[in-house]
């Protein structure tokens, strides 16, 4: 007998046969592992995004804080500065005047700067389900309790007494749509003298303090956690800066050859604004406001039954302009200032035309004093930190106490 181990010896067929099976496994098995890897990854890249995301919006709520803590500095040193030259009150610079009005009159400046948006909350709520599996849940509860105490932080400047300015904002809307106190400088005057004087401005005034701690202690609390944040996610401040460049609007500081052109603003149904910024450093500016508050003889319009349309004060004043560093430098020139009550929208009886005409010329001049006064402060020279976008085609203003306005390129 042979003592040799016989030896399987396969047919070509199985051979074909068996080598199929194995490719067709080990071909569903790739499949089904690198979509399983596919998955893990772009869930954790997904999980990632987010996570610069949040830490981004947690910087600008930091940056907003900061505004709101500047404006608190701000609009306190003003109004001290007042009540410590009550003797002198018409002296005082009216920027200095503005900011302490602002400060003290709820409701009165409403400035963007010193809001915080909520979008980058709902985003993060709405994209629990990138955070199943996540090893470490510190960030999210991290990202949960900044968010409700930034909730709390807007329920507490809303109602704590803390923070209630002495001017309610039903006490603002009063003056600024049912009493002439704006208009005739001595009523303003003795009002502001009045309120300054009074228990609820002083009270509000000694909380400032308060305020201020409470301000800091927050900023200092939210650095912190977006640090930690930072590194519970392995995100670097390399990394942060690139995904906060590539989300963010391209803007750059106005050069002098961007700005020349006619740029118009329209924020508000009833209110236009067009400057045209020449290239031998001359401009003009063109403003139309309709007339909400009535005009005639004795401050009305004719009645209703009289006529029908719109009136809108018209005023143009030329100036010079240049750039300094990152601002607009405008000097306007009040001599020029022209002031032109437009009632091309107004049908008239012949009564009411009569008399109309009479209260027109008065009108307008009127409204060319006003503002040949208001542009002749501070010698008519203003300075606005100037950016425009990538596009070439809007341009941003930021005065002094951060309000801002944008206009269009009109082409």
């Amino acid at each position: 007998m042979n003592s040799k181990k016989n030896k399987l010896r396969l047919t070509p067929w199985w051979k074909g046969f068996l080598t199929s099976i194995l490719g067709t496994t080990i071909s569903i098995a790739l499949t089904f592992g690198t979509t399983a890897l596919l998955n893990r990854y772009k869930k954790k890249e997904a999980q990632r995004l987010t996570a610069m995301m949040v830490i981004d919006d947690v910087n600008k709520s930091i940056e907003t804080l900061k505004n709101i803590r500047q404006n608190e500095l701000d609009g306190y040193n003003a109004a001290m500065y007042m009540m410590t030259h009550l003797d002198s009150i018409y002296y005082v610079p009216i920027d200095t005047v503005e900011l302490a009005v602002n400060y003290l009159a709820e409701g009165v400046d409403v400035n963007s700067e010193q809001t915080f948006n909520e979008s980058g909350e709902r985003m993060f709520h709405s994209t629990q389900e990138a955070w199943t599996n996540l090893k470490d849940v510190t960030f999210i509860r991290n990202v949960e309790d900044f968010y409700m105490i930034r909730n709390m932080l807007k329920n507490v400047m809303a109602e704590n007494p803390f923070w209630s300015r002495p001017v309610s904002k039903a006490e603002s809307d009063s003056i600024l749509t049912s009493t002439d106190l704006l208009d005739v400088e001595e009523k303003r005057i003795s009002y502001i003298t009045k309120l300054l004087k009074s228990f609820r401005c002083r009270k509000f005034l000694s909380n400032y303090s308060i305020r201020l701690q409470a301000y800091d202690q927050l900023i200092e609390d939210w650095v912190n956690v977006n640090e930690e944040n930072k590194f519970l996610m392995n995100i670097t401040d390399e990394e942060m800066k690139e995904f906060v460049e590539r989300t963010t609007n391209k803007a750059h500081p106005v050069e002098e050859k961007e700005i020349i052109g006619t740029w118009s603003r329209s924020a508000v149904e009833g209110h236009f604004t067009e400057f045209e910024f020449k290239a031998d450093h001359t401009f003009s500016l063109f403003d139309s406001q309709e007339m909400r508050q009535q005009i005639g003889e004795n401050g009305d319009i004719p009645n209703d039954n009289e006529l029908t349309g719109d009136f809108f004060i018209e005023i143009k004043v030329f100036g010079e302009w240049h750039i300094e560093g990152d601002s607009l430098i405008i000097v306007y020139h009040p001599s020029t200032v022209r002031a032109n009550l437009n009632d091309d929208q107004v049908v008239y009886t012949k009564v009411a035309l009569d008399k109309f005409k009479q209260i027109k010329q008065k009108v307008s001049k009127a409204a060319e004093m006003r503002n040949k006064k208001a542009y002749g402060y501070n010698g008519g020279r203003q300075s606005r930190a100037a950016n425009i976008d990538i596009t070439g085609n809007r341009l941003e203003l930021i005065t002094f106490d951060k309000k801002t306005s944008h206009y269009k390129r009109k082409k």
